[in-house]
């Protein structure tokens, strides 16, 4: 009896260990197990000092191009085993090296960081205006307080607007945020700035300032003054 119920062991393993062989060998064949399963990802950022996503960066698996700045690849999408990052060139920066990793089918991280080795400086020039909604036509607007700050929010340089509306800063190429803030509002833009580049800030109003169409004014004080003097001029005469 004991003999009769190895033998039946046996057998049943033999015929489990032939279909788990048909199976791996079918699989094998089809490239399924050449890779893990889908759903776990290889994050790979390249980044500036500052920590900051670098757009202008290319990003290469295997020496296939990925995207720029930011690309995530379904570990799924490469076989088990060890692959390779690596970063293009972005004038005025240092290349980062290359990253080799382990495909295990979980999620990984991995990070390039570019730093700067040009030391060229840009213009920015930053154009401020007011717009009447009424006159429909835009005037500058004078001695407005601008701020150039990094991405960290560190000021990196303030200026004020001159006659014609317009201030005018020399900067390290670099991402920045260029602040305004006039009686008609505040507001704020970003610029990357690799060569010499403009922003243009336009707030609108929807009145008549004396101050800002001083001629304007000027004419509605005659007005007042001529009004003024004919109803005197009257009362006198009806005297």
């Amino acid at each position: 009896m004991n003999r009769l119920l190895a033998a039946v062991l046996l057998f049943l393993a033999l015929i489990g260990g032939l279909i788990y062989y048909s199976y791996f060998t079918a699989s094998s064949s089809s490239g399924y197990m050449e890779h893990p399963p889908p759903g776990h990802y290889i994050d790979v950022k390249a980044v500036d000092e500052d920590g900051f996503i670098f757009s202008k960066a290319p990003i290469y698996v295997d020496d296939e191009f990925r995207g720029y700045g930011h690309v995530r690849i379904d570990c799924s999408e490469l076989e088990w085993g060890v692959h390779r990052v690596s970063f293009g060139s972005v004038p005025g920066y240092k290349t980062p090296d290359p990253i080799e990793f382990l495909n295990s089918g979980k999620d990984r991280n991995l990070v390039g960081v570019y730093y700067r080795i040009d030391t060229s400086t840009y213009r920015l020039t930053v154009k401020v205006y007011a717009y009447s909604v009424v006159l429909k036509s835009s005037y500058p607007l004078t001695d407005q307080i601008v701020v150039v700050k990094n991405r960290l929010g560190k000021v990196i340089s303030t200026s004020s607007t001159d006659d014609t509306g317009t201030a005018y800063f020399e900067l390290a190429g670099g991402s920045y945020t260029v602040y305004v803030d006039t009686a008609y509002g505040s507001q704020k833009k970003d610029i990357d700035l690799y060569s010499d580049d403009e922003i243009v800030f336009k707030f609108y109003t929807s009145g008549l300032s004396f101050f800002e169409y001083g001629g304007l004014g000027i004419y509605a004080v005659l007005i007042a003054i001529i009004i003024v003097s004919l109803y005197l001029y009257r009362s006198r005469s009806v005297d």
